[in-house]
């Protein structure tokens, strides 16, 4: 075995581990089997199942015909895709667990949770299973919390807390990549770790948050940095309501994301914004008009992308607030606060700049919004 490959099974280990134990904290009462035990049960021919689920039906529920719902796991931690061989060495080992115990396959889900997304050819042969998801993040705490949500909303529990998450996260080392963490999530890290107040940490960027936490920045600095911008800018504001185009409905090209209604206020207003970022000389490459990425997967249902929506629809934005614009990955966007179910900050990409000092770029920005 190669030195790479040695690294990958100690970390895919780690992986398991670290959502096994989750799993039994969360899940009381299930039965919650790893791949040993699964054998055992199964046979020694039943492989590639790193984690069972379920909760055995008392003689009421099987008399009442209730659901009988299953999960199967299967994780890797590798940097290259998944190949469709060992994807379908998982679909196979749970076909046979299905038609042995004579599962209803539509109670099943099947969750294959990876450091990196699985290939085209294996993803199309895990969605031929009638309930499944490949949940990715290059964060192994940050996966194991979406894997770990994803099956307590299977059995309707309870979702993890902000708090909770904070608890399970309590030990970040120095290659932690905070930037997968919610805004929430940073500000709590923030508070406990440098004693900021609620009041001043929630006026922070995400990105400065990160900052904070990665280079152990002193509190008072950018605690006197941020009373400033309050002072300079605490009177002016200008609040314009988010509307999408057509909320009741998924149009043509919207996968995770839904549109802004073009002619619609803060539509006209980021579109403004967006000429004088061009005027500028900062020339973005975006993928898709102004929108809101409300989805995790494109696996998840139609009414979850639309109740989203409706969360955000009608939602009000003051676009004067220098702290409701932000940084994410190498785009520019402006925030809109939590969203429930959604593994990110809620928010409105504005412009997807790869190859520019994103910073320079709100500095822009601001300039622009104090002038209007």
């Amino acid at each position: 075995m190669s030195s790479a490959s040695r690294i990958a099974s100690k970390e895919g280990f780690n992986f398991e581990e670290k959502l096994f134990t989750t799993l039994t904290k969360y899940l009381n009462g299930f039965t919650i089997r790893q791949e040993k035990d699964i054998k055992k049960e199964y046979g020694e021919d039943t492989s590639g199942i790193d984690i069972e689920i379920f909760k055995p039906l008392t003689t009421k529920q099987i008399f009442n015909k209730e659901e009988y719902k299953h999960i199967f796991i299967q994780l890797k931690w590798k940097d290259k895709a998944e190949s469709i061989k060992d994807i379908n060495h998982f679909i196979c080992g749970c076909t046979q667990i299905i038609k042995q115990k004579s599962l209803d396959d539509k109670s099943v889900l099947h969750i294959y949770g990876t450091k990196v997304p699985i290939s085209k050819p294996s993803l199309a042969a895990l969605m031929n299973l009638s309930l499944s998801e490949n949940i990715t993040f290059n964060d192994m705490d940050t996966c194991v919390l979406a894997i770990t949500n994803k099956c307590l909303e299977f059995f309707n529990k309870r979702k993890i807390s902000v708090k909770n998450e904070i608890e399970i996260n309590k030990i970040y080392d120095d290659n932690f990549n905070y930037e997968e963490l919610k805004k929430c999530v940073l500000i709590d890290l923030v508070m406990k770790r440098y004693g900021y107040k609620k009041t001043n940490a929630s006026k922070l960027k995400h990105i400065e948050l990160v900052q904070i936490l990665t280079n152990n920045k002193q509190k008072i600095e950018t605690e006197e940095v941020v009373n400033k911008e309050l002072g300079d800018n605490k009177q002016k504001t200008l609040y314009l309501c988010v509307e999408y185009d057509e909320p009741t409905k998924r149009n043509v090209g919207e996968v995770k994301s839904k549109l802004l209604k073009p002619g619609c206020e803060i539509f006209n207003f980021l579109t403004k914004l967006k000429t004088n970022l061009r005027s500028k000389g900062y020339h973005y490459q975006d993928r898709m008009g102004l929108h809101s990425e409300v989805l995790n997967s494109s696996d998840e249902s139609l009414d979850v992308f639309l109740d989203r929506v409706k969360i955000l629809e009608g939602k009000k934005i003051d676009i004067k607030d220098h702290n409701n614009y932000d940084i994410v990955g190498r785009a520019i966007v402006i925030m809109l606060g939590d969203l429930e179910g959604y593994n990110k900050d809620g928010k409105i990409t504005i412009a997807y700049l790869p190859d520019v000092n994103l910073n320079e770029v709100l500095k822009v920005i601001y300039q622009y919004i104090d002038s209007i």
